[in-house]
């Protein structure tokens, strides 16, 4: 007799809640969808139809466990499962296995299933973002890709090279002409650099649900406005240059709430070098680059303040600061009779009869000589992604001399010198380490140094992300146990309202589903500003007080 019933009941709850899923998951698909259909972000194929289950089965289950229990009810057929001697619990049993079962599904799909399908929708929309470039650019117009703007007169895809050496290899390969590439203010949205060229290509790269773009340019002319003077224009380079990487963009960003189970395990142990916190340790190892590459240019002028003024006439300085050029032929060799630093610059102070001396040096012989009698102010500028920090002169008062056509220039001017690189690597080096060894080296410099606050930013980022994984964890558990309570719920509050109709009771219903999952996702924002343990208890609130509510009417209903 139980087992005819268990089945009669299972199957009437199983159809509706096929049913009931179906047209939810439909319903909010196709609400969620249409902005960015409309956008050209998403295609048909990429409709996030898989995320809206966890969404769609509390309200469904509830639903159907609402329409069986209260038909069963208003027929009369719990009364004569009572009168035939079971007791409510029995009654109640098919709904718990089905909660079980529900909850054991809906704790794997979010583990394992769900992340798996939200890194292949990313992959699928980070690939329309590319068809979505070749469109831009083939109508006139201009790609925002992060901080960077490309535009390209002919763009055209071709087999991608093979680039030795390397271990990871570009996957696609667009050819540019009259390309521009431009540096964006993400305050004002100027255009603060770009560099141009009449050809250039784009490698695409992909690992692990990431993509990114290399850009290459050959003979590219750069072009920089400080917003206060006139633009200045750089040399041609001699060969093909390459800028800083570029992130595509996706629909799904990295998050907690989208990793897996292995990834929440990885991240709640070490999260230093999660990929989200990229562009934190590259800021916070620029900065670390940046005091270095101070510290050793101080070591060197100490050298040179006591070499100064000891080589013949019209001979390089014998001791000095040593800089390379953008040309790969060409150094430079500062000298100073005094130095200083003064708002994290170097400044080299001239003296009476002593002017800063700078020998341009071409494949080791004296090519040109800058001699200022003003000060010269030596500004590290930090990379915009993992290479090394450029060098900056200004120089005031400065009368230039050609050592190889004995010209001198009799007029005094100011001058200033950029895209000068300290000799040896120190950024590449630093982006070796783990994130948690970048923080023990930031951490060793004074508070004072601007390395210290960027330090403490990560480290604080680190453990925000540490502690969200945590409570992703309990996030989970605490959201597949309230399937279980949802439809136990359901099957009580049928048999306690019995008479009602069937969506005055499914009313009640969800209330309580809507208020359990508003009160999790809440209490989770709310518990990453709490301490660990009081976050954990808000996660698990919303179960506690359904399991309460269970239990109440549990017994009233058994009373009569």
């Amino acid at each position: 007799m139980l087992l005819t019933l268990y089945g009669y009941i299972l199957k009437d709850v199983l159809k509706m809640l096929a049913i009931s899923t179906i047209v939810l998951v439909i319903v909010i698909s196709f609400g969620a969808s249409i902005k960015p259909l409309m956008d050209g972000l998403l295609s048909a194929e990429t409709l996030p139809t898989f995320i809206m289950l966890m969404y769609a089965l509390p309200f469904s289950l509830a639903f159907a466990v609402t329409m069986v229990y209260t038909r069963m009810a208003a027929d009369g057929e719990i009364t004569a499962c009572s009168a035939g001697g079971l007791s409510y619990a029995s009654v109640f049993k098919p709904v718990a296995y089905v909660g079980i079962v529900m909850m054991l599904a809906m704790f794997a799909l979010s583990n394992w299933v769900f992340p798996s399908l939200h890194k292949i929708a990313r992959e699928m929309v980070q690939r329309d973002m590319i068809r979505i470039m070749m469109n831009e650019f083939a109508q006139g117009r201009s790609m925002r890709v992060g901080d960077s703007v490309i535009y390209a007169r002919e763009a055209q895809r071709a087999q991608p090279p093979h680039i030795e050496g390397s271990p990871l290899q570009p996957e696609e390969l667009l050819l540019l002409r009259d390309a521009t590439f431009g540096k964006v203010n993400r305050e004002t949205g100027r255009v603060i650099s770009d560099h141009t060229a009449s050809e250039a290509d784009i490698l695409v790269y992909r690992d692990e649900g990431r993509s990114w773009i290399q850009c290459r340019l050959r003979n590219p002319i750069y072009h920089t406005d400080s917003g206060d003077t006139s633009p200045a224009v750089g040399m041609q380079a001699d060969k093909m240059e390459m800028l800083p990487t570029m992130e595509l963009p996706g629909h799904y960003s990295d998050d907690p709430r989208r990793m897996s189970w292995s990834e929440l395990m990885v991240t709640s142990e070490s999260a230093d070098n999660h990929p989200s916190l990229t562009v934190v340790r590259m800021q916070t190892a620029g900065a670390i680059a940046d005091a270095q590459i101070r510290a050793g240019i101080m070591a060197q002028l100490e050298k040179a303040v006591q070499a100064y003024g000891k080589g013949a006439p019209g001979e390089p300085a014998r001791s000095g600061l040593v800089l390379n050029s953008s040309r790969e032929s060409e150094t430079f060799i500062l000298a100073a009779p005094s130095f200083q630093m003064e708002r994290g610059a170097v400044v080299l102070l001239p003296q009476p009869e002593k002017p800063v001396l700078i020998d341009s040096m071409e494949k080791g012989k004296l090519a040109r000589r800058y001699e200022a009698s003003g000060p010269v102010v030596i500004t590290v500028v930090q990379a915009e992604d993992t290479g090394e920090p450029k060098l900056s002169l200004s120089m005031k008062d400065v009368i230039i001399s050609d050592a190889r056509e004995s010209i001198i220039a009799t007029e005094r001017t100011d001058l200033k010198l950029s895209r000068l690189w300290w000799p040896q690597p120190v950024m590449s080096n630093l982006m070796q380490l783990s994130g948690n060894e970048l923080i023990s080296l930031g951490l060793s410099f004074p508070p004072e140094e601007g390395v210290y606050g960027a330090t403490e930013y990560l480290q604080t980022l680190v453990r925000r992300l540490q502690r969200r994984a945590v409570l992703e964890f309990h996030l989970r558990g605490a959201y597949s146990f309230n399937l279980l309570l949802a439809a136990v719920f359901a099957a009580v509050i049928s048999v306690r309202l019995r008479g009602s109709i069937s969506m005055v009771v499914f009313f009640y219903t969800f209330l309580v589903v809507l208020g359990g999952i508003l009160l999790t996702y809440n209490g989770e924002r709310f518990a990453r500003s709490q301490p660990l343990f009081v976050g954990i208890m808000l996660l698990w609130l919303s179960s506690l007080l359904t399991a309460g509510g269970i239990g109440m009417l549990y017994a009233r209903v058994a009373r009569n």
